[in-house]
């Protein structure tokens, strides 16, 4: 069996100039730079086998820079079937996307800058010398998220029927599991490394500054504690459709005591400086144990990777055209399997499929759950969530530009698509 070599890079891509952020579909330019946006990365290769691993500080990223990748570097051995590349999904970063108008108008001029940054980070990674490295994966937990849907009034709508409104639910479900992986070489020195973790990255003290988030603190933790200011640190989104990071620090206003009044002592209203950085502190310090923690070593490493289009129109009634879901999984190892979506995935599938995967593959131990990947459709509900509504069920659709409603019954067959997908690469 082939050696698994790595390589890996990292760029910056913050803005030259001011420009709109995306996210809350933000009109004015940002005033202020708290910190800075990267484009991290890791390639591995196995024989002849490539798979690349790609993380950027932005909302969304979009299928069409897979298709600039492909066309550049398919020479090299570069195919995109085998790029995973994931948004942080900071609500805080100039668009990408253009396709998603209303979340934050797009600006050409830096689409191009982060394109170029981008083909200059692959070619990097494409044209360095890599590692033989092993992979040492630790798990740890965070416990700083809150499922953000549940029943109350909506002071908005003026109606005194309990709805699902976003706000904190203490008791819904939520994966609060750390992932992190380290990738050595034949020395013991560390080259790279990727974690996840499942959280909107929004919770901020100013909305009208750049900021990385919490991808962007625990990164330079990271890169402090080990002393490498240049380690790549690739992140991706977990299962984070519902989950959001809570604190109690929160600013005053009239509106908060409102909501507080009708929906209850527990409210979402913007953050105190105090109140971002203690979940930035927080969040730190467990990643940081978690970075310290008993490590398992992956052996043997055997890469496979597939994928499936989904069409969102067996998924979603509508009288327009509805983007693709696309799935994919990374087999690591028999022990090991990252499973990515091209969605706002919510955080009961995390158990839907890790349960029927048991099954079937009791020698699967690790099933990592990435969302927001690739060019993301919207949000991936479950069928009680669409069920009681909301905006993860379809309150979502005005912003993504879509229109319609979710058909019933839906998980079951998402779950049975993903888990034969992963069952074929076994065989």
């Amino acid at each position: 069996m082939d050696k698994l070599q790595v390589s890996s890079a990292s760029v910056d891509i913050t803005p030259e100039f001011s420009m709109n952020l995306s996210g809350y579909g933000q009109t004015e330019s940002f005033k202020s730079i708290y910190s800075n946006l990267e484009l991290n990365g890791v390639l591995f290769i196995q024989g002849s086998f490539k798979i690349l691993m790609l993380s950027a500080d932005t909302l969304f990223v979009s299928n069409y820079f897979l298709d600039v990748l492909e066309e550049k570097f398919s020479c090299l051995g570069l195919r995109k079937e085998n790029i995973l590349f994931g948004s942080s999904h900071t609500h805080y970063a100039p668009s990408v996307d253009p396709s998603k108008p209303k979340l934050g108008l797009s600006d050409k001029n830096y689409i191009s800058f982060f394109e170029k940054k981008l083909i200059y980070l692959c070619g990097h990674l494409l044209s360095k010398k890599p590692n033989t490295c092993k992979i040492v994966v630790s798990t740890g937990n965070s416990n700083i998220t809150v499922n953000r849907r549940r029943f109350g009034f909506n002071i908005k709508s003026f109606s005194f029927k309990k709805e699902i409104i976003r706000a904190p639910n203490f008791k819904g479900v939520r994966d609060t599991t750390i992932y992190l992986f380290k990738f050595l070489d034949k020395y013991g020195n560390l080259q790279a490394i990727l974690w996840s973790y499942s959280a909107h990255p929004i919770e901020v003290f100013n909305s009208n500054e750049l900021s990385a988030n919490y991808v962007g603190e625990v990164r330079k933790t990271l890169r402090s504690k080990l002393n490498n200011p240049l380690l790549s640190v690739v992140f991706f989104q977990g299962f984070s459709g519902n989950l959001k990071p809570y604190s109690s620090y929160r600013k005053f206003s009239f509106n908060s005591l409102i909501k507080r009044f009708v929906q209850g002592r527990y409210f979402f209203s913007p953050l105190s400086y105090k109140g971002y950085t203690k979940l930035c502190d927080d969040l730190c310090h467990d990643v940081l144990q978690t970075y310290d923690q008993k490590a398992l070593t992956i052996i043997p490493i055997k890469l496979n990777i597939g994928s499936i289009t989904l069409l969102m129109s067996n998924y979603i009634e509508s009288d327009y055209p509805v983007p693709k879901l696309i799935i994919h999984v990374l087999k690591i190892s028999p022990s090991l399997v990252m499973i990515a979506i091209s969605a706002e995935v919510v955080s009961e599938y995390y158990y839907l499929i890790k349960n029927a995967l048991k099954k079937t593959l009791p020698d699967l131990k690790l099933m990592i759950p990435f969302g927001c990947m690739g060019s993301v459709f919207g949000y991936l509900p479950t069928d009680q969530l669409i069920y009681n509504g909301g905006y993860e069920s379809e309150g979502f659709f005005q912003g993504f530009s879509l229109s319609g409603k979710y058909r019933k019954n839906i998980e079951d067959h998402i779950v049975d698509q993903i888990c034969r997908l992963t069952e074929s690469l076994y065989k």
